[in-house]
């Protein structure tokens, strides 16, 4: 009788310890030139048992790693492109030489995590973060015209908030990039200046 209590004891331990229901997140950080360009959290399916989830894991690794093997083959020579596995994480390094002879990356690391039904791993700022923005545009060496800040975009952390004002100023630049190779000897060229600025619920810039 006594060996029959503690059998159930070990199973109820058991039971307790792997409770039924899991589900596997994706967290993805990316940067560009050493800055925050992305943030990003996805859930995936759940399953009943944590083993099965973190079998997914391996499963989701390789479908990318082999998406970004495929990939290699595509990108043009400029384009270097590094693949790293780990045990429940992939890394990706890009490399890109410009015209030049400068050179570009950014790289991209996701991990994943099962966790229990209910719980979400994504962190969570006391306040929610706007982006804020506002324009000047130029001619001829001249402003012409200014706008006052107003708001982009909401982010629930500062973290997204930077990274989104970091890809927004980064298009922002190549689109100068590209008005200034097409009119290269065009005093009258009109261009935008955009600025951004991060700041929590409540502050104006």
């Amino acid at each position: 009788m006594k060996k029959l209590i503690f059998v159930l004891s070990m199973v109820a331990l058991t039971a307790c310890s792997d409770p039924p229901g899991w589900i596997l997140w994706g967290h993805t950080y990316s940067t560009r030139d050493g800055r925050p360009s992305g943030d990003d959290w996805e859930s995936y399916e759940s399953f009943f048992k944590m083993t099965e989830c973190k079998n997914q894991i391996q499963t989701e690794i390789a479908t990318r790693a082999r998406y970004w093997e495929e990939t290699k083959k595509e990108k043009s020579k400029d384009v270097k492109i590094t693949i790293q596995q780990e045990k429940e994480s992939l890394k990706l390094t890009q490399v890109r030489l410009l015209a030049n002879k400068q050179e570009t990356s950014s790289v991209s690391v996701s991990r994943f995590y099962c966790m229990p039904l209910g719980v979400d791993p994504r962190p969570k700022d006391q306040s929610t973060w706007i982006l804020w923005e506002k324009a000047s545009a130029s001619q001829g060496g001249k402003t012409v015209e200014t706008t006052g800040w107003s708001v982009a975009e909401g982010y629930l952390t500062k973290t997204a908030c930077e990274a989104a004002s970091y890809s927004k100023s980064e298009f922002q630049r190549e689109m100068d990039r590209d008005i200034t190779e097409k009119q290269p000897d065009n005093p009258s060229k009109r261009t935008v200046q955009r600025y951004y600025s991060c700041l929590p619920v409540g502050v104006r810039p």
